[in-house]
């Protein structure tokens, strides 16, 4: 799969949607992570409600959540959608939330202090109609969303990672509107009010990539795999 959504709860992790080679899809599996590093056997759960590719996947408060991307060939989507995570790796019935003020797609995602981010990205995945829009909702207790706010703008930047850690947001890599490849690192405070601070730029990635995998793990920064013009890498910073 290319373009699928991967976010770990409860001790499963989640796989969501994604490109096949033919089109995009609506499958959603989960399998257990185990004590020794390995998984248990994938199950299929709910699938989405939609066929979903380059959107943006997290899981928090108990429930896994769905935003923007779009279908193969179709426009962007504004769309958010949640399912309940259960005890034994299974979701509920997706339901559907507060869509975002605007389409996006190839937007990332990150999830702090009770509130649900979603960074840049474009509105059609063309790098030259990439946006800098920041928005946040706060997560309730039942799955759904508050309001989205508008936040700080990034710089235009389409196709990048983040992570949170420690109160603060960090986005790094993805695709300017000019086509190219960046290693640029962002990272940004996150207020009790679910906004932002000012936006500070940190020392760059090793090498230019977009599209990767970013986490924040005992007080370090990583970066996996992604890439920087045709085909993926597998370096990990």
């Amino acid at each position: 799969r290319s373009g699928l959504g991967v976010a770990s709860y409860n001790g499963y992790v989640f796989a969501v949607g994604g490109y096949d080679g033919a089109a995009a899809t609506s499958t959603v599996y989960s399998a257990q992570l185990k004590t020794d590093g390995t998984i248990g056997p994938w199950a299929t759960l709910n699938t989405l409600p939609a066929l979903h590719q380059w959107g943006a996947v997290q899981a928090a408060s108990g429930y896994l959540f769905v935003a923007a991307g779009g279908a193969t060939g179709a426009a962007a989507v504004s769309t958010i959608y949640s399912a309940q995570i259960k005890a034994d790796g299974t979701i509920g019935t997706w339901q559907t939330l507060t869509a975002l003020p605007a389409v996006r797609y190839q937007a990332t995602s990150t999830v702090s202090n009770g509130y649900l981010f979603i960074i840049a990205g474009s509105t059609d995945g063309a790098s030259a109609n990439g946006v800098s829009t920041v928005y946040s909702a706060q997560i309730k207790t039942d799955g759904t969303i508050g309001a989205w706010q508008t936040l700080n703008t990034l710089v235009v930047i389409n196709a990048p990672s983040a992570a949170s850690y420690n109160g603060y947001i960090f986005v790094a890599g993805g695709i300017d509107a000019g086509s190219n490849v960046k290693a640029a690192v962002y990272s940004a405070v996150v207020k009790s009010d679910g906004t932002i601070g000012a936006w500070n730029t940190l020392t760059s990635m090793p090498a230019v990539r977009y599209i990767g995998s970013m986490l924040a793990a005992n007080g370090y920064l990583y970066f996996i795999g992604g890439g920087a013009g045709a085909g993926g890498l597998t370096n990990m910073y």
